[in-house]
């Protein structure tokens, strides 16, 4: 192949890389962003998330973290503390989990 001809053809696929980042940008930075009320059930006002994985290993290890679901006037999360978090097996086995910080728990097992 001419090297003339695989210039040009490699410059026409930069031009269109180009244009196509320029178009994609030009989407994003001119979409609309409006604000929206979402209705809160009373109901869920005081919910809370209980996220937990395990990692499985040697040493496994579980964690686990509670938040509150709709706190949306805080500028972080907000924890929750709770007294005690067990893990439990499919034989009724359990195993208490450390506090790891505010709202998190952890455990490494055997």
């Amino acid at each position: 192949m001419n090297a003339g001809i695989f210039l040009k053809r490699r410059l026409a696929q930069s031009v269109l890389s180009i244009t196509i980042c320029i178009i994609g940008l030009s989407i994003i930075i001119t979409g609309c962003l409006d604000e929206i009320d979402l209705p809160i059930e009373p109901s869920l006002q005081d919910a809370i998330v209980i996220e937990g994985s395990l990692n499985l290993g040697s040493p496994s290890k579980a964690r686990i973290s509670i938040t509150r679901l709709f706190d949306f006037g805080a500028s972080s999360l907000q924890p929750v503390n709770v007294k005690e978090v067990l893990l439990f097996d499919d034989q009724d086995q359990s195993v208490a989990l450390n506090e790891a910080g505010p709202g998190i728990y952890q455990v490494t097992l055997g």
